[in-house]
């Protein structure tokens, strides 16, 4: 069913995440059904790329990035089946943006399924853009980390394109630390948007004073009340609301 005059919420992954997960017997991802078969091979491509060079550098598999020497070849990479340990992106990430403000998370899995509500896409460092339902493994990646920073800036755009054209977007919350490479892929990605007229807005919540915990705390408690259709009034007082 065609959505009409969406709004889509752009929020970040987070550091910390639950380990563990279970292989799955078969193996979808939501966003597959929502554009169309060459830009989703070019994101399996942009993914498996991003994979290939956090592989080649030792920094990134090794130490504090130890975890990420445990990541397998999976169907998310274009591979053609699950063979690593896999939790919904939504209950993958657990820092606070996804906890500090109660109820986000599991908000964001019943809203998803009504498509009459907001749409939602978690930026990833390793994956990119994700429907919060996708399967994923743990990792440990930053955005501005050098294996995921170009290759998104470059490839999150002609997604973010085919994804608000298929996906009916005319607005776009972007929920993202104001001095973060998260945001700079993003806004790479809603420029070309906004050139080629595809949406009427782009609304950045910058933080006031933000740091590691108020920001995504803060960013929680905001889409929280977006999602709700309500007012924070604490949580609007503490942010700047930029129209890009």
């Amino acid at each position: 069913m065609k959505r009409q005059n969406k709004t889509l919420f752009i929020i970040p992954c987070c550091k910390a995440k639950a380990p563990g997960g279970q292989t799955p017997f078969s193996f979808s991802d939501p966003i597959q059904d929502l554009i169309s078969q060459p830009p989703y091979r070019a994101l399996l491509s942009a993914r498996k790329l991003v994979l290939d060079k956090l592989r080649g550098d030792p920094k990134y598999v090794s130490e504090k990035y130890n975890k990420n020497s445990n990541i397998k070849d999976g169907p998310e990479f274009g591979t053609s089946r699950p063979i690593g340990e896999y939790l919904p992106a939504v209950e993958r990430y657990i820092g606070n943006l996804y906890k500090g403000s109660p109820g986000l998370a599991n908000r964001i899995k019943t809203h998803i399924a009504n498509p009459n509500k907001p749409s939602v896409l978690i930026l990833s460092a390793l994956y990119g853009p994700l429907h919060p339902s996708a399967l994923i493994q743990d990792y440990d990646l930053k955005m501005s980390d050098r294996p995921a920073y170009q290759s998104w800036k470059r490839n999150f755009p002609p997604f973010l394109v085919e994804y608000v054209q298929r996906s009916s977007i005319k607005e776009v919350r972007l929920y993202l630390g104001g001095s973060t490479a998260y945001l700079r892929v993003a806004k790479s990605a809603v420029r070309l948007l906004k050139e080629k007229k595809l949406v009427g807005r782009v609304i950045h919540y910058d933080v006031k004073n933000g740091n590691s915990y108020r920001t995504p705390s803060l960013h929680g408690r905001l889409a929280l009340s977006h999602l709700e259709g309500r007012s924070d009034l604490d949580a609007e007082a503490g942010a700047v609301t930029t129209e890009l």
